[in-house]
Protein backbone atom coordinates (compact mmCIF):
# COMPACT_ATOMS: atom_id res chain seq x y z
CA UNK A 1 0.00 0.00 0.00
CA UNK A 2 1.63 3.21 -1.09
CA UNK A 3 -0.91 5.88 -0.10
CA UNK A 4 -2.42 5.15 3.26
CA UNK A 5 -4.33 7.07 5.86
CA UNK A 6 -4.14 5.96 9.43
CA UNK A 7 -6.74 6.97 11.94
CA UNK A 8 -8.02 6.18 15.39
CA UNK A 9 -11.57 4.86 15.33
CA UNK A 10 -13.46 4.68 18.57
CA UNK A 11 -16.47 2.56 19.35
CA UNK A 12 -19.02 2.24 22.13
CA UNK A 13 -17.47 0.02 24.77
CA UNK A 14 -18.64 -3.61 24.45
CA UNK A 15 -20.44 -2.76 21.22
CA UNK A 16 -19.86 -2.24 17.54
CA UNK A 17 -21.21 1.29 17.05
CA UNK A 18 -18.59 3.63 15.61
CA UNK A 19 -18.62 6.89 17.57
CA UNK A 20 -15.83 8.83 15.89
CA UNK A 21 -12.67 8.94 13.82
CA UNK A 22 -9.47 10.88 14.40
CA UNK A 23 -7.32 11.15 11.27
CA UNK A 24 -3.62 10.98 12.08
CA UNK A 25 -0.95 13.00 10.30
CA UNK A 26 1.62 10.99 8.40
CA UNK A 27 3.63 9.04 10.97
CA UNK A 28 6.53 6.87 9.92
CA UNK A 29 5.46 3.22 10.09
CA UNK A 30 8.64 2.32 11.98
CA UNK A 31 7.56 4.66 14.77
CA UNK A 32 4.10 3.07 14.83
CA UNK A 33 5.69 -0.39 15.01
CA UNK A 34 7.62 0.73 18.08
CA UNK A 35 4.52 2.22 19.73
CA UNK A 36 2.43 -0.90 19.07
CA UNK A 37 5.23 -3.42 19.65
CA UNK A 38 4.92 -5.21 16.33
CA UNK A 39 7.72 -6.80 14.26
CA UNK A 40 9.81 -4.69 11.87
CA UNK A 41 8.31 -6.42 8.83
CA UNK A 42 4.67 -5.75 9.81
CA UNK A 43 3.13 -3.23 7.36
CA UNK A 44 0.56 -2.23 10.04
CA UNK A 45 -2.38 -2.50 7.65
CA UNK A 46 -4.73 -4.21 10.09
CA UNK A 47 -6.80 -2.81 12.95
CA UNK A 48 -4.84 -2.59 16.20
CA UNK A 49 -6.57 -2.24 19.57
CA UNK A 50 -5.12 0.61 21.57
CA UNK A 51 -4.28 0.84 25.23
CA UNK A 52 -3.67 3.98 27.26
CA UNK A 53 0.11 3.87 26.75
CA UNK A 54 -0.29 3.78 22.97
CA UNK A 55 -2.83 6.60 23.11
CA UNK A 56 -0.42 8.73 25.13
CA UNK A 57 2.31 8.12 22.53
CA UNK A 58 -0.03 9.12 19.68
CA UNK A 59 -1.03 12.32 21.51
CA UNK A 60 2.35 13.68 20.40
CA UNK A 61 0.90 13.79 16.88
CA UNK A 62 -2.77 14.63 17.46
CA UNK A 63 -4.78 15.89 20.42
CA UNK A 64 -7.72 13.77 21.52
CA UNK A 65 -9.55 12.87 24.71
CA UNK A 66 -9.05 9.34 25.98
CA UNK A 67 -12.21 7.90 27.62
CA UNK A 68 -11.77 4.20 28.39
CA UNK A 69 -14.90 4.18 30.54
CA UNK A 70 -17.15 4.60 27.50
CA UNK A 71 -15.11 3.80 24.39
CA UNK A 72 -12.69 1.29 22.84
CA UNK A 73 -10.00 2.64 20.50
CA UNK A 74 -8.38 1.06 17.45
CA UNK A 75 -5.71 2.18 15.00
CA UNK A 76 -6.96 1.59 11.45
CA UNK A 77 -5.27 1.88 8.08
CA UNK A 78 -7.04 2.72 4.82
CA UNK A 79 -5.78 2.98 1.27
CA UNK A 80 -6.46 6.39 -0.25
CA UNK A 81 -6.38 7.61 -3.85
Amino acid sequence: MSNVQRQINYYVKNGEDLVGEIVLPKIDVSELRTIFGVPDDDPMCDAFPMDENQANELKRFVDFEWDTENFEYFLHCYEVQ
